[in-house]
């Protein structure tokens, strides 16, 4: 005959002292681990911050990417990215006055393609603007052709060109780039001192010609040369402009500085600008060195 009698409570005490201290053990592995996923991400932002500190740009660029790429789960997915974007826009600054214009104006296009729509590019608009008129005369320098600052007339510009848009700022700076990366390689093949004599020569010439110009334009109107090349500054048309010019144009040459300065007799002096014979109308260079033709440049 089977008994029925209740197997006493005790037996079944070791089995669940056994299934508590499992469940204590779980719950005790699953605060450490949670407590040790909020201290790596805890002390790596730490770290960043102080290589931010520190101004270590691309250490704290690198920190940050590889954190968003070991923490995709974090949520400081946002916090880190706009610490990318400052981080950038103050390495950039950092920059302005440490690399060349072209590499500065490279990194601005990483940046702006990084962060289309940071409001920190309207800020780095003036740094381009003003790294646009530097860079041409301190690569002149650079080159040793600083003397043709005057002829490629950087300050008109701004007055050329609608410099408040960035894309425009971009686009006249690739074309300066060009255009002196063109000077470099004509001034290398010919020489430098024969590159620089012959655009000088040209520029020179040219003004020259204008100015013999306005005195045949004198001439007819009046009947006679201008007594002095500074009356042609002061003819104006019914409107208030200028009949011829504004100003004189200079003369410019290897052995001469830029001038307007106008010395009057029958010969030169060797003492640059212009030389004007107002019996005669006529003017010329004040310059007796030789040019790249062997010719004296009064004899122009």
């Amino acid at each position: 005959m089977t008994s029925n009698k209740l197997v006493p409570l005790r037996k079944f005490r070791p089995a669940v002292n056994v299934s508590i201290g499992l469940g204590v053990w779980f719950i005790l592995l699953s605060i450490i681990f949670s407590v040790r996923r909020q201290t790596v991400p805890l002390k790596e932002l730490k770290q960043i911050e102080e290589l931010r500190a520190a101004k270590k740009y691309d250490d704290v660029l690198k920190a940050c990417e590889e954190f968003l790429r070991k923490y995709p789960d974090s949520g400081r997915d946002t916090e880190l990215k706009h610490k990318m974007e400052e981080t950038s826009f103050e390495r950039l600054l950092e920059m302005k006055n440490s690399v060349p214009a072209d590499a500065f104006f490279s990194e601005f296009r990483a940046f702006q393609k990084a962060f289309p729509e940071s409001a920190y590019l309207s800020e780095i608009q003036p740094h381009l603007k003003e790294l646009l008129f530097l860079f041409p005369k301190k690569r002149l320098a650079e080159l040793g052709l600083e003397k043709l600052n005057p002829l490629l007339d950087f300050s008109s510009l701004d007055s050329n060109f609608d410099l408040s848009k960035t894309v425009i700022i971009i686009s006249v700076f690739e074309k300066l780039k060009n255009t002196l990366s063109e000077i470099e390689e004509e001034a290398a093949s010919k020489g430098k001192d024969l590159f620089l004599r012959e655009k000088l020569e040209a520029f020179t010439k040219g003004n020259l010609s204008d100015i013999r110009s306005a005195i045949d334009s004198y001439r007819e109107a009046n009947g006679q040369a201008p007594r002095t090349l500074e009356s042609l500054t002061a003819e104006k048309d019914p409107d208030g402009n200028p009949l011829y010019f504004e100003s004189l144009p200079p003369a410019y040459l290897m052995e001469h500085e830029l001038s307007t300065a106008v010395k009057t007799g029958a010969k030169e002096k060797d003492e640059g600008g212009w030389n004007y014979n107002a019996s005669s109308g006529r003017v010329s260079v004040n310059c007796t060195h030789p040019d790249t033709k062997n010719a004296p440049a009064a004899g122009w």
